[in-house]
């Protein structure tokens, strides 16, 4: 299984954790999704693994949730790797954020 194929378990991780990154912003839905340009109905879609979302966008919203991109993408690939935990990763960035 491809580890960012929609709907596997490490896709949905990923949704949740940018969920948990915009709640621990303070933000609403409504505020990510203004930030980007699109409703706030894509959000939730997203953030619940309905939907992907585009680079740009993604990108948009860890800026907005105050995330270094690099760092984000190679946490990402040490979880990818196994070298981090779920647990640890989000923790990484909750306390960032």
């Amino acid at each position: 299984m491809n580890f960012y194929q929609k709907g596997g378990s490490e896709y949905l991780f990923v949704c949740d954790l940018f969920k948990e990154l915009r709640k621990k912003s303070n933000l609403s839905q409504a505020d990510a999704a203004n930030h980007i340009g699109v409703n706030q109905s894509f959000i939730s879609k997203f953030e619940n693994g309905h939907t992907g979302i585009d680079l740009f966008d993604a990108l948009a919203l860890l800026d907005l949730y105050g995330i270094d991109h690099v760092d984000f993408f190679y946490m990402l690939d040490q979880f990818k790797k196994k070298e981090i935990r779920k647990g640890a990763l989000l923790d990484y960035f909750l306390s960032r954020s």
